[in-house]
């Protein structure tokens, strides 16, 4: 509850007094944690930008007081709104207490290293038997490996996709080639008589690179706007990246393009090369 009374809901977190700086969380307002907020001092909490803008007017929480149970707590600091349990959630309403101002049986140690910090597991391991003989220490892992093991599925999945993309896009470079070469086939003559006229080689191949372009180009308009109906249907696997991100669509589109030029480069050269008198006796 606040102060005023008010029912509060949020996920508790012990941290202690470098939490903050070990994870790289900014401070908004207010103070961290420090070695003072002790069980002996005033208990304290501190709570994320998201808990601070949701139940307080303008997000001006620092001051303000919390009962957790049977406990009042006065908010002393507000914390960036950071990532909790999954990469995939919302962001969640966080409320930090002190780790010195409760002794728990199970906690976990945060280290940040400068280069491979799988290096300083072993003296890791030692300080904390040498703190503690009997305490074991267990799941030692690096930042990366602890993603790797989140995203793992979703990677798997991400490669099937990905094949399955890459498969669509050699389908559809197939198929312009396919379409602009028998288009070449069928305009011989048309070339033989260019040509004639005193169309250079250069000319033709323009022609023809700029007819797979302007194809390819009137599908990727059309598979952007169906891509951008879809995608709040995708939202929810995405971390970091917006649905309707202006550099993928931009950068698959210049891709496609890019597909659908090189697809249509070997029959815009066979059209160039064409010899104007046997195209004209050819019919």
């Amino acid at each position: 509850q606040a102060g005023d009374g008010e029912e509060l809901y949020g996920n508790t977190f012990w941290v202690g007094q470098d939490y903050f700086d070990t994870w790289r969380i900014q401070l908004d307002r207010g103070r961290a944690f420090t070695s003072r907020d002790r069980v002996d001092a005033p208990p304290v909490a501190m709570v994320n930008r998201s808990f601070a803008e949701r139940f307080f007017p303008g997000g001006d929480a620092v001051g303000r007081r919390l009962r957790l149970g049977d406990e009042e707590r006065e908010i002393v600091g507000v914390a960036a709104d950071s990532v909790a349990y999954d990469l995939d959630e919302a962001t969640p309403l966080l409320i930090y207490l002190p780790q010195l101002q409760e002794s728990t049986r199970r906690r976990f140690l945060a280290v940040r290293a400068e280069g491979d910090p799988r290096a300083l597991f072993p003296e890791i391991e030692q300080r904390i038997l040498a703190l503690d003989p009997e305490q074991p220490v267990a799941t030692v892992r690096t930042m990366r490996q602890v993603i790797a093991t989140w995203l793992g599925a979703w990677m798997m999945g991400l490669g099937g996709l990905s094949l399955i993309g890459f498969g669509a896009l050699a389908l559809a470079a197939m198929g312009l080639y396919g379409v602009i070469s028998y288009s070449v086939s069928q305009r011989r003559r048309e070339f033989g008589i260019r040509q004639a006229l005193g169309a250079e080689g250069r000319d033709l191949l323009k022609l023809v690179v700029g007819q797979g372009l302007r194809l390819a180009g009137l599908g990727v308009a059309l598979g952007l706007v169906g891509a951008g109906l879809l995608t709040r249907f995708l939202q929810a696997l995405l971390f970091g990246v917006d649905a309707l991100d202006p550099l993928t669509f931009a950068g698959t589109a210049f891709l496609l393009l890019g597909v659908a030029a090189a697809a249509s480069l070997v029959p815009a050269r066979r059209a160039s090369r064409v010899a104007p008198m046997s195209a004209l006796r050819s019919d």
